[in-house]
């Protein structure tokens, strides 16, 4: 399997944004390059399907519009010495394919690193969650009534043919998802197959059905899940209120109390004015950018890789305070050491070589970390430094 690349999916980023983005649906033909199955293919999901660890709900099995009851495809498995109760059963999950249910694989992206790596693309670029969910459609069976979704949508079809409708993004876009009958949509501006490579993007609040064509379908949906302007507006009154005692008093809530409970919210309100009037705007929205909220299925780490690294550390290796992990001083230890927080967590640690971490401005050699010590000692205290997260590797 290959990671797809945000080419591919948003085509020219410059047309995608100033024309369809948050405005109208947009299909783009054999959009992903090469063979799509290279992305995920039906071969692929039979391995996952096989897979003791793949539970509900990263599987989900629809038929005739509503879910199929997981008690139905799933069982006891023992796990060493444990249990887990709702073990996917390969057999019962393909018998109910077989007679008409559409398999929904979810966040796809939780548990494969290709997957994973795409999603952490897109959310980057547009600062927002990102999910990636693949459909297995039987042939000439449909998924799902007609509906729009709460969330931006990018389908890419990699198997089989899937016929679509699509009508226009209405002008009032509530948020949630909503479903309709056939009758109170009207014509589609959009009525095509999709073929493999293909793209299709979906604004939110979209209406849209999808069935298979005389084949197996394997599409992927890519969800954004947009943050709207009331979502950004309550993250930045809940900064300024979180951190402010100004908003931290309990009120008696009572009837009784209507005409203080009043005035008092007037002046909170006031307050909260205030201190929003006196915000970094610049940096307000930087740090919007940057919010953690899209690194949810996205954020990797290379924790274990970097342990090893840090074990082959030798006297010649670059090293540097890692600037954002403080260590503080906590009190005295015996034989010239010095008690330390370092993350949360206490070590005693020679005092020279706390004094030459804290005034550590540039990189040097791991074996002249501290003048007054040989180079095995330095060796051995910059590989129980970097093993905590106060310094690091300099590569180079």
């Amino acid at each position: 399997m290959r990671a797809l690349t945000l080419s591919e999916v948003l085509g020219s980023e410059d047309e995608f944004f100033s024309e369809y983005f948050n405005r109208k649906p947009w299909l783009r033909r054999a959009a992903v390059e090469g063979d799509s199955r290279a992305v995920l293919s039906l071969g692929d999901l039979d391995h996952l399907l096989h897979a003791e660890v793949i539970r509900p709900p990263y599987i989900d099995i629809t038929k005739g519009g509503s879910r199929v009851f997981e008690k139905t495809y799933t069982s006891q498995l023992r796990v060493q010495t444990d249990y887990v109760n709702d073990a996917i059963v390969p057999e019962h999950v393909i018998e109910h394919f077989r007679t008409g249910a559409t398999i929904t694989w979810n966040s796809l992206n939780h548990f494969l690193p290709t997957m994973r790596t795409f999603a952490g693309k897109l959310g980057e670029r547009f600062s927002c969650r990102s999910d990636v969910v693949a459909f297995v459609t039987p042939a000439g069976r449909r998924g799902f009534s007609p509906h729009y979704d709460s969330v931006e949508v990018f389908v890419i079809q990699l198997e089989g043919t899937k016929h679509w409708k699509v009508w226009p993004t209405g002008p009032e876009r509530p948020g949630d998802a909503q479903w309709f009958t056939m009758e109170e949509l009207g014509e589609p501006v959009i009525e095509t197959s999709l073929e493999p490579g293909d793209v299709l993007y979906l604004p939110y609040n979209t209406p849209h059905v999808a069935a298979s064509d005389d084949n197996v379908s394997l599409h992927l949906s890519v969800m954004v899940r947009p943050r709207h302007w009331r979502d950004l507006v309550a993250e930045v009154v809940q900064s300024v209120v979180a951190a402010d005692p100004e908003f931290g008093d309990f009120p008696l809530l009572s009837a009784e109390r209507e005409e203080e409970l009043t005035v008092k919210l007037r002046d909170q309100l006031v307050a909260l004015s205030n201190r929003c009037a006196k915000l970094d705007l610049r940096r307000t929205v930087r740090d919007l950018v940057s919010s953690p909220i899209q690194q949810v299925g996205a954020k990797v780490g290379t924790f274990f890789a970097d342990q090893s690294r840090i074990d082959h550390i030798t006297s010649m290796t670059m090293v540097m305070k890692v600037p954002s992990t403080p260590i503080d001083v906590v009190g005295a230890a015996p034989e010239d050491t010095l008690r330390v927080e370092v993350n949360g967590h206490k070590f005693n640690f020679p005092r020279l070589l706390v004094e030459e971490v804290r005034t550590m401005e540039s990189a040097r050699s791991a074996g002249r970390l501290v003048a007054e010590y040989d180079q095995d000692t330095n060796v051995q205290l910059a590989r129980a430094c970097a093993r905590i997260g106060l310094l690091d590797t300099v590569q180079g």
